[in-house]
């Protein structure tokens, strides 16, 4: 790490500003703040000249007041600009020491792999420009670990993790990856999955992904999948009818192949099978209200409570004999039916209509 050094004290003879040998241009000095003035900063550098830190020279933020970033007793690390003699005037800089140490620091983290936290300052096509320890670095889009849900430009004015990846020591500035960050997470979490969670566990996660037959679940380092048919104990016809991308659930494990890393989920286990809920509440003989959910040809099917459904055959929705169903019943009606039998083994619920005529 020796030749990258840049301290700015490392400046040769010949970068002398005036001939006496006093003041060397990048020399570092020490100063002490004794006045504080709207666009310079005075420091005692204790030499027979008084030094001076314009407004620009200590930082590139010009919109601050001089109040704000120093105050008087304040002992600062500062660079020689230029001298006068004719003056007796040092101006001194601030901003060139600090990018110095700045660059020294993007230069360490590089060798080292350190992760480095930075605020995102603007986003263009190609990626994201961040500032760390004022040093511009560049995270191209591809290597910023934006997704569809989390697009590149919703990480503006946020502070992200990042690895110096590459250098351009020319310019003076960085290339960085937060992607290679949250690969090393998803790594470790991975790892942390797979030794300590087995099958009929119950995990949380995060809704990652959507699509006709389940939704993906972000587990922590690994993603798990809910078939359409574990997501709702009710029929449903799309995923997004239950779950939303973003949304945080509770799940079942029910299947884990390392090997091809597939985990399968059930949404529906935590809910509790609404069978043996049903099966407490219900019993043959009883009336009950119910909502028509479909009509066929040999009769219709009516939701008794969320995720039970009966079957109300044609010769049981009327006392006189009807042709098709649908002349009576449409889906969305509220109908009274008896309760005739039950098999929550197999899951079936026989109701009728018409024996509920007679009762009051």
């Amino acid at each position: 790490m020796q030749e990258e050094n840049t301290n700015v004290n490392m400046e040769s003879e010949n970068s002398k500003v005036n001939g006496d040998g006093n003041f060397v241009s990048g020399e570092v000095l020490v100063g002490t703040v004794t006045e504080l003035l709207p666009n310079e900063v005075k420091v005692d550098i204790g030499r027979k000249y008084g030094g001076v830190v314009p407004l620009t020279e200590l930082t590139t933020d010009l919109s601050q007041n001089t109040k704000d970033l120093v105050h008087v007793g304040e002992k600062l690390e500062l660079a020689v600009v230029n001298f006068n003699e004719d003056t007796g005037k040092v101006v001194l800089s601030k901003k060139q020491v600090d990018f110095s140490k700045g660059w020294d620091k993007i230069v360490e983290a590089h060798a080292t792999g350190e992760v480095l936290k930075a605020n995102v300052v603007d986003v263009v096509r190609g990626g994201m420009k961040l500032i760390c320890n004022g040093i511009k670095v560049f995270v191209p889009a591809s290597l910023s670990g934006s997704t569809r849900s989390n697009p590149l430009e919703s990480f503006k004015g946020k502070t992200v993790e990042f690895k110096v990846i590459e250098l351009d020591r020319e310019r003076k500035r960085g290339i960085g990856s937060c992607l290679a960050v949250s690969d090393e997470k998803k790594e470790i979490l991975s790892e942390n999955f797979w030794n300590n969670v087995k099958i009929g566990d119950v995990v949380e996660g995060t809704v990652s992904g959507i699509a006709p037959f389940g939704a993906f679940v972000d587990l922590g380092g690994v993603e798990g999948l809910i078939h359409i048919s574990e997501i709702s104990w009710n029929r449903i016809s799309y995923p997004s009818d239950v779950l939303k991308i973003g949304q945080k659930i509770r799940v079942l494990v029910k299947d884990m192949d390392k090997t091809n890393d597939r985990v399968s989920l059930s949404y529906k286990q935590i809910l509790g099978d609404p069978w043996y809920i049903f099966a407490e509440r219900y019993r043959p003989g009883q009336i009950v209200t119910c909502k028509i959910t479909a009509v066929k040809e040999f009769g219709a099917f009516a939701e008794i409570m969320p995720g039970v459904e009966g079957m109300i055959h044609v010769s049981q929705i009327s006392e006189g004999r009807i042709e098709d169903p649908q002349d009576v019943l449409a889906v969305g009606d509220e109908v009274r039916v008896k309760i005739m039998d039950i098999d929550v083994n197999k899951r079936r619920v026989s109701l009728s209509i018409r024996d509920c005529y007679n009762i009051g």
